[in-house]
């Protein structure tokens, strides 16, 4: 590599939020309150347009390859379907960006949701240790619990944190985790590319209690109210071109709004709950990261990418 490419070479973040919806961050018209990643949206580029897979694996298994998930040796989930179906795990005929990257001296690390993996208990040839991350600390499989999380682990062993930390919670210990790894990279020099992929806000829907209280009240007014309120926000944001029409709710789903039968209760813990974990991870933990940047003065080198699995849209950038 040329001396002068060597002297250029960006830190690179890629950011993935498991399951949220198109709407649900402040920068593409949501209620939840994401000021630090409304601040990088308002500094870069906001795309509208996202192919998903429609399932997780695939998805993340396009982001890491850039290829279609068929190719990957992921078409469904992680399940071993052969001979009749795919393996549900990264193919070893495919390259993953860290394993691009790694030969032009990037460090590399993943933290977070792994999930493309069929053996979550046995190291193979698709865990990330193996696909070009020099560390690795998050689990394999493709959900659990925020407070004690199986098939945790550091690099491939098993580890016990959670059950040795009563304050323990996932999605904290997975921006500490990642904030390390800028610390050692910046340390030793290196440019580095890190891959931090959330679980939240996957079910199951656990939030703590302080979230749950700072969230309480914003979806009172029902999704009928709160979803006209998005789709008029992502016009004057750009998101959406002024043509776009909501499209009616489905009519099995009952209407929820102040005075209604104790019945949509549920419904409005459950979005409470998916608030407090978008807004946790979003808010401090986003925070830290693009304080933790600016600190170590590489912002302008910095390419934060984040990436959700949304409907096709607007193929324009914002």
């Amino acid at each position: 590599m040329p001396a002068s490419a060597k002297k250029n070479r960006p830190n690179i973040i890629i950011i993935v939020a498991d399951d949220m919806g198109y709407s649900d961050l402040g920068c593409y018209g949501g209620e939840i309150p994401t000021p630090h990643l409304d601040a990088l949206a308002s500094d870069g580029v906001r795309f509208s347009q996202f192919y998903t897979t429609a399932r997780c694996s695939p998805s993340r298994a396009s982001l890491l390859t850039g290829l279609h998930p068929h190719q990957t040796g992921i078409g469904i989930l992680t399940a071993d379907d052969r001979p009749i179906g795919y393996a549900g795990q990264l193919s070893s005929e495919n390259e993953t960006i860290a394993e691009m990257l790694a030969p032009s001296g990037y460090a590399t690390a993943a933290v977070g949701k792994w999930h493309l993996t069929s053996d979550v208990w046995t190291p193979n040839d698709a865990w990330p240790t193996r696909r070009g991350f020099d560390s690795f600390y998050g689990t394999l499989s493709g959900c659990g619990s925020f407070f004690d999380p199986k098939t945790l682990v550091r690099d491939e062993t098993p580890i016990a944190e959670a059950t040795q930390d009563p304050d323990f919670f996932y999605t904290e210990a997975i921006t500490r985790e990642a904030s390390q790894r800028i610390s050692e990279a910046a340390t030793e020099g290196q440019p580095f590319f890190l891959y931090v992929a959330y679980t939240a806000p996957h079910w199951p829907l656990h939030a703590k209690d302080s979230d749950l209280e700072r969230m309480r009240g914003i979806f009172d007014e029902g999704w009928d109210v709160l979803r006209t309120r998005r789709a008029k926000r992502q016009k004057t944001l750009g998101i959406v071109g002024d043509a776009a029409r909501l499209s009616p709710r489905d009519p099995d789903t009952p209407a929820w709004g102040p005075g209604d039968a104790p019945a949509v209760a549920d419904e409005q813990n459950g979005s409470l709950r998916s608030a407090g974990r978008v807004a946790r991870p979003r808010r401090w933990h986003d925070s830290r990261h693009r304080t933790h940047k600016w600190c170590r003065g590489r912002h302008d080198r910095d390419l934060p990418l984040r990436q959700r699995c949304v409907p096709r849209g607007d193929p324009t950038p914002r």
